[in-house]
């Protein structure tokens, strides 16, 4: 098992409304279809159609691997080898030593204890209300940076150019380029340019990810989760459609924040930028700062309409 007791508390979030063209715009491309593997028809995150295709991010050979092997310890497969592979990129990296294994935990077959205990796991709460209409993903990115902050002890401030954190400084186009009415886009990367921008120089420490089906979710998210990466997503929303945490019945493009998990990856936990704030207007009202949603919902909201995903 994990060297670390879990059991805290935590998400992150952009929306924006679309004006009646581009909700005209992207409910034909909700006619259309577009395909999970992003090649299809594209639509921005303001709700108009581009043309060209997606350009999916190249995930780290490392985060791969990761991937592979925290696999391997939920199914009780991973070795005291394994293991220590599993360490040795952990500290390459610069992640949360407390994600380490112990070498105590091989078991007399040469296997590592199954992650028992992980059947949850929560991230510090970071709420934080967006302060414009357009910036849930300048508030998701500061949610974001501040739970580095919490978990270990990450500068906030960036490490690109020194900016104290705020929306405003997240907002330009350095980072998730939203600007005074712009929008946080997944089809041209801004959150993760923001958050490896902010947090790393540059450097290729979040990835977007569009999932191709909820156990794959699940994988994603617990990984992150369990070395206290806390994750943005990006899902859309449509008139007379299904919507999430109280949003009213329009069409929406909305970042939030993945703070946790529940039920061995079954339940997701999230945070709202759009809520306690005072620029949305009564129809939001009601959103809650956390909430928790299943991850086969999720996944419906990042591919039932347009293609999203997560920053992962």
């Amino acid at each position: 098992m994990l060297a670390r007791t879990p059991g805290r508390t935590v998400g992150r979030v952009w929306m924006r409304l679309l004006t009646p063209a581009a909700a005209a715009a992207a409910l034909l491309v909700l006619t259309i279809g577009v395909p999970a593997n992003a090649a299809g028809p594209l639509v921005g995150d303001d709700g108009v159609a581009r043309s060209g295709t997606y350009t999916a991010d190249v995930v780290p050979a490392w985060k791969a691997r990761l991937l592979v092997l925290h696999g391997m310890q939920q199914a009780g497969t991973m070795s005291a080898a394994d293991a220590a592979e599993w360490n040795a990129i952990i500290d390459a990296q610069g992640i949360d030593p407390t994600s380490r294994f112990t070498d105590a935990t091989a078991s007399p077959s040469g296997s590592i204890t199954p992650m028992a205990n992980y059947t949850s796991n929560d991230l510090t709460g970071t709420q934080k209300p967006q302060l414009r209409g357009n910036w849930c993903g300048p508030a998701s990115a500061q949610s974001i940076v501040l739970a580095w902050h919490n978990e270990v002890s990450w500068p906030t401030s960036s490490a690109l150019d020194g900016q104290s954190l705020s929306q405003a400084a997240l907002a330009t186009a350095t980072y998730t380029n939203a600007g005074p009415a712009g929008g946080t886009d997944w089809v041209d990367h801004d959150m993760t340019r923001a958050l490896n921008n902010w947090l790393y120089a540059g450097g290729s420490l979040y990835v977007q990810y569009t999932p191709t089906s909820v156990t794959l979710l699940q994988n994603h998210v617990a990984l992150d989760i369990d070395i206290d990466y806390m994750m943005a997503s990006d899902m859309s929303e449509v008139i007379n459609g299904s919507h999430y945490n109280y949003h009213p019945n329009q069409l929406i493009y909305h970042w939030t924040t993945i703070r946790g998990y529940a039920s061995s990856g079954a339940t997701f936990h999230f945070q709202d930028p759009a809520a306690n704030t005072t620029v949305l207007g009564t129809a939001w009202a009601n959103v809650a700062p956390y909430f928790s949603m299943s991850s086969a919902s999720t996944y419906s909201f990042m591919t039932h309409n347009v293609t999203r995903g997560i920053a992962w």
